[in-house]
């Protein structure tokens, strides 16, 4: 009873995580191109997946990396780099409610305004809820009642607060093409 999301990298994703992580080793390659979430319902399910990806059942797993025991940023999931057939594949497996707050924090994450306290704490909550605290399920949908209020907590830019960035152009005899801008 899984929610199975599948995406292909951007060429701009593409470049950029060569650049940042698979440089410094270069004999890992790029092994992330295609990818497929598995969001399960309960931690319990997620255990239960995880531990038939571990046995082989997508196929030969080259990687694993385990977010639950190391959040990131607040991010909370299993990865794995899984051979299907010749092809590698990466698969992200986390609880729907893991997926939903993945969803608020993944664009501040991308551009590093992410509020890993608040994020952190968020993940808790949720981790706490997937393993059936009835209290951490009713906090968790009350916060999910205002996303537009909860995205914003998670994200540290101004942008994200409702501030606004006010231009003023200021023209010099040397460069006509100068802008000067306030905040």
């Amino acid at each position: 009873d899984a929610d199975i999301y599948a995406r292909t990298k951007t060429p701009y994703s593409i470049i950029k995580k060569l650049v940042e992580k698979r440089l410094m080793h270069p004999e890992k390659g790029l092994q992330d191109l295609v990818g497929t979430t598995i969001a399960v319902d309960s931690y319990e399910d997620l255990i239960e997946v995880r531990n038939k990806i571990r046995k082989g059942t997508l196929g030969e797993v080259i990687e694993e990396e385990d977010m639950y025991s190391n959040p990131k940023d607040g991010y909370m999931a299993y990865h794995y780099i899984v051979k299907v057939g010749k092809i590698p594949v990466e698969v992200q497996l986390k609880t729907k409610r893991m997926k939903d707050v993945n969803e608020l924090t993944h664009e501040p994450y991308k551009t590093g305004t992410v509020n890993v306290k608040n994020a952190l704490a968020l993940a808790e909550l949720v981790a706490k809820a997937d393993k059936g605290d009835k209290k951490a399920i009713a906090e968790y949908n009350s916060k999910m009642k205002d996303k537009s209020a909860l995205k914003r907590s998670l994200d540290t830019s101004k942008m994200a607060k409702g501030g606004a960035i006010k231009y003023a152009t200021k023209w010099s005899e040397k460069s006509p093409y100068s802008i000067t801008v306030y905040e």
